[in-house]
């Protein structure tokens, strides 16, 4: 059964449900395991008690601090009144502070028919020297909210009592856990989502790129329905190119074929001619050889063929050996197999014509193979005088040539570095030509080694 791929929209709004419902998940236990924040309370006669006996904070779970300065906050001078009398010292060594707005709850502790009133605004507090009693055993007596008790000692220190609140307290900080695991859960979730659409993608541009792989539709590239009509819109025009590439070769090579049959007869031709003109002759005849040698050989090279397993450091030492016969070429690498998925006539031909060129050039050729991780590079370096770099690119497009002069000892169709090229960019590698810092040129053969 074939597996209908889906819409990148339907995959995309199925994701983003999915992380909104996680994200709500984790602000409902939020809210459901996160406590209502509770009012810290502390009453006058709790503090004077705390004065009296230390140990007795730990007891009230009342926390108790030592500083050098008196909290900050709103003071209370009816509360610090009451509390210095109840102390028996000086109002200026106690405060009473309360760190937020809030209003004071009289918790009446006799009949609530006197008249008293059950709440009492800071600003509704009369002095503390028209309080009257009952009302004083009131106040001492109730918690109130957010309220600190400070006492000066001898020294001059501050004993504070009372809860100091910070902003990072408990209900806070379970909130940032809450969200940091939130983040934690969510983040796998991004990366599978982020590859399962990246994943598709990647292998449609690893096959466009691998000009081997001639089929880039249906399973062999997977993902949404987007990603395989691109696929499959490119899998057509690569067709539609490659017609056309191989209809024009075919007229290219056939009409150099043809060439043969005059260029016999002219060669018949020259022998009958004197002496002086047979020879010049005869070098032109061998030149114009060469070059439809050089158009057939780069029509072959365009045609695809069976790739299989190759010894790149084999290939490359019967190359320069058999170069060697006709002029200076050397191989140097060790007896070490370096393995590349290939067509070995293709290799063959991009070597030998970057040999050719090293030797016709730059006097000599060395040869040389360099490992770089999974690349291979296949180097040909010559004694030369080098190529400018702004001719770089326009010496690998079909028939150009780098001398100006098109002599009779160096001529040529310009077809060797572009069937080089063309042979790499097969292999899903590239040709790269650089000038040595020692003099010369150096052309790499760029190419992906074998897995595993």
């Amino acid at each position: 059964m074939i597996k209908r791929p889906t819409s990148a929209f339907v995959q995309a709004m199925l994701l983003i449900g999915l992380t909104a419902l996680l994200v709500q998940a984790a602000n409902i236990i939020a809210l459901v395991t996160t406590p209502t924040p509770s009012l810290a309370q502390l009453s006058l006669q709790q503090a004077s008690a705390i004065v009296a006996d230390m140990t007795l904070a730990e007891a009230l779970d009342i926390p108790v601090s030592e500083q050098s300065q008196p909290p900050a906050g709103r003071r209370d001078e009816t509360l610090e009144a009451i509390w210095s009398q109840r102390l028996d010292v000086a109002p200026d060594r106690v405060q009473i502070v309360f760190i937020r707005n809030t209003r004071i709850e009289l918790v009446q502790q006799h009949d609530v028919h006197h008249g008293l009133p059950r709440l009492l605004d800071y600003e509704g507090l009369p002095q503390a020297a028209n309080i009257e009693p009952e009302m004083v055993v009131a106040l001492e007596n109730t918690p109130l909210p957010y309220m600190l008790a400070a006492y000066q000692r001898v020294d001059g220190s501050w004993v504070v009592i009372g809860e100091q609140a910070t902003f990072w307290s408990g209900w806070r900080l379970r909130l940032v856990f809450i969200f940091i695991a939130t983040l934690v859960v969510l983040m796998p979730l991004a990366w599978f989502a982020a590859n399962l659409t990246a994943r598709p993608l990647r292998e449609l541009a690893r096959q466009v790129l691998a000009s081997g792989s001639r089929d880039l539709s249906g399973s062999s590239v997977g993902g949404t329905k987007e990603v395989q009509a691109v696929a499959q819109a490119i899998d057509d025009l690569r067709d539609r190119l490659d017609a056309q590439l191989a209809d024009r070769e075919r007229i290219v090579a056939a009409m150099a074929h043809d060439l043969r049959t005059p260029l016999t007869g002219l060669r018949l031709r020259a022998e009958q001619a004197p002496p002086a003109a047979r020879d010049r002759m005869v070098e032109d005849i061998e030149r114009m050889e060469a070059m439809i040698a050089d158009v057939i050989d780069y029509s072959h090279s365009r045609q695809q063929r069976q790739s299989e397993r190759l010894d790149m450091a084999e290939l490359a030492r019967a190359c320069a050996e058999e170069a060697a016969l006709s002029g200076p070429a050397s191989f140097d690498t060790d007896s070490a197999p370096v393995w590349v998925q290939g067509d070995q006539m293709k290799l063959r031909r991009a070597i030998t014509n970057l040999i050719g060129n090293a030797q016709k050039y730059g006097g000599m050729a060395a040869v040389t193979l360099r490992v770089e991780g999974d690349r291979l590079a296949l180097c040909v370096d010559d004694d030369g005088p080098g190529i400018p770099e702004a001719d770089f690119d326009r010496l690998m497009e079909p028939f150009q040539r780098g001398e100006a002069s098109r002599n009779r000892s160096t001529g040529g169709a310009g077809l060797g570095l572009t069937v080089a090229r063309d042979v790499a960019l097969y292999h899903g590698g590239a040709l790269v030509l650089s000038n040595r810092p020692e003099g010369g040129l150096r052309a790499i053969l760029d190419l992906p080694l074998m897995p595993g």
